[in-house]
């Protein structure tokens, strides 16, 4: 038997071996698999018998993928970004709305980052560090304990800075670069939009 799940699938399914002696669904209205189902070792079924978490490949970027359970650590760090900043439900409605191309947009520089050798591991060094002063904390084990107790990993909280910091030396190089405004062209914006400056 194979599972295949609808794109707007956002978090892992888990499938409980109860669920499956019983035929009922551990989470309301998702797939099971029977009992008797075996699966082989060249097998390409999303499910293991074990109850491991379903991770479905909901879109591919180059020589990348992105998962739900990718989309669904995206839904968690909106979440949290949402409670921390206040937003408003227009804004967190706006910012779901936008995650998944969001997700798709951060491979595609990242992918481009790998391509011109950019790897962030100093930076990451940098910024980590940084973060431990800011928060008064004497060392990056304490930035770990600290991170952990806000209910994220420290390795996905690095990969997010790493991935950050990658998309903005893409940016940097790729676009900042080739954009140059003469004096003249700022000074005309800056008297067009003398109301927003002052």
């Amino acid at each position: 038997m194979r599972v295949v799940l609808p794109l707007a699938v956002a978090t892992p399914l888990c499938l409980c071996c109860a669920a499956q002696t019983t035929g009922a669904s551990s989470v309301a209205g998702a797939p099971t698999i029977s009992s008797s189902t075996s699966l082989g070792s060249n097998s390409n079924d999303l499910v293991s018998l074990y109850g491991t978490p379903v991770v479905e490949i909901i879109a591919r970027v180059n020589d990348q993928v992105i998962t739900n359970s990718d989309l669904a650590r995206a839904q968690t760090q909106l979440a949290q970004d949402a409670r921390q900043n206040n937003l408003t439900i227009e804004q967190l409605d706006r910012s779901q709305k936008n995650l998944f191309r969001d997700l798709i947009d951060q491979q595609l520089l990242l992918s481009k980052g790998k391509q011109l050798g950019i790897t962030g591991d100093t930076e990451l060094i940098q910024r980590l560090d940084e973060i431990r002063k800011e928060n008064h904390l004497d060392s990056l084990d304490d930035l770990e304990k600290a991170v952990e107790q806000q209910g994220i990993t420290y390795e996905d909280f690095k990969a997010n800075i790493r991935h950050s910091i990658i998309s903005q030396q893409v940016v940097r190089d790729e676009v900042g670069s080739k954009l140059q405004l003469s004096q003249a062209e700022i000074q005309k914006y800056y008297q067009d939009h003398l109301d927003t400056f002052t």
